[in-house]
């Protein structure tokens, strides 16, 4: 009775070892499906079908800039506006949320670029 609880456990173990180790590859190529039970059930053959499993190219993970911080492709401040209240805006935004439109302050921005100061 003792060696069937003991082979029982070690067996469950193996189990969470295997379906932790599949559910962790698939994870790393981009698949947010469950792969852990397959891993418990089936062990190293699902390890191997999960190493076999090509990446997901439709998952994107975060480019991370030598600074630490995720790097945007497209920053609003180079392609959009930036209001006075100093919210950056898309260009396809027509208002602030502090309630500026983006044509009066373009045109308020033009007016004061075109206005030399003394």
């Amino acid at each position: 009775m003792d060696k069937l609880i003991i082979a029982l456990l070690v067996s469950i173990g193996r189990g969470i070892f295997w379906g932790w180790v599949t559910h962790s590859v698939i994870r790393s190529k981009g698949y947010y499906t469950n792969w852990f039970w397959w891993g418990f059930f089936f062990g190293l053959f699902a390890f191997v079908a999960a190493c076999a499993k090509p990446q997901n190219i439709w998952w994107n993970k975060p480019n991370y800039s030598s600074a630490g911080n995720a790097a945007s492709p497209s920053s609003p401040v180079n392609s959009g506006w930036l209001c006075s209240c100093g919210r950056e805006n898309a260009p396809y935004v027509s208002s602030c949320v502090c309630g500026i439109s983006k044509s009066s302050y373009l045109t308020s921005k033009h007016d004061s670029l075109a206005k030399p100061e003394n």
